[in-house]
């Protein structure tokens, strides 16, 4: 668990977090997510300019940026961002060596593609990947287009 030094660190804690889990990651030979849950408090709470789901969204697109990783299309991992009451930021995932193939929902907008009002940086994950015979879904059904219905 990684803890935010004072107000408005959401987006470097995630991408600092983001960021080791690459570095790792490639270090153990498995460069590929495949799904990833991520936990933070106040989800939905203002933090010092955006939302905090937004400022997560902005630090986790700037660690798959810098460390050249997919932000759209390709290989993303499923993956959701979920709520807590308190604690700090949890990220837990699976990877792989190889590669599984990204599954979008023709219902629902690419999470890579929301507009511009939901935040300075779209969201990174696909709705499901495809790994062999193991489908790992994102959980995010109550979405339509872009909106929660």
């Amino acid at each position: 668990m990684l803890t935010e030094e004072g107000k408005g660190k959401l987006e470097s804690t995630v991408f600092e977090a983001y960021s080791t889990i690459f570095d790792r990651l490639d270090c153990e030979d498995y460069p590929q997510l495949l799904r990833v849950w991520n936990y933070f408090p106040g989800i939905n709470d203002m933090g010092s300019e955006l939302e905090r789901y937004r400022e997560f969204n902005v630090g986790r697109y700037e660690a798959f940026f810098h460390k050249n990783r997919t932000v759209c299309g390709g290989s993303m991992p499923a993956a959701c961002a979920l709520g807590t009451k308190k604690g700090g930021l949890v990220i837990c995932f699976l990877a792989s060596k190889v590669p599984g193939i990204s599954l979008e929902n023709p219902r629902q907008t690419h999470a890579y593609s929301y507009p511009k009002d939901f935040g300075p940086r779209s969201p990174i994950f696909s709705r499901g990947v495809l790994l062999d015979d193991s489908l790992l879904i994102s959980g995010t059904a109550s979405i339509i287009g872009s909106e929660t219905a």
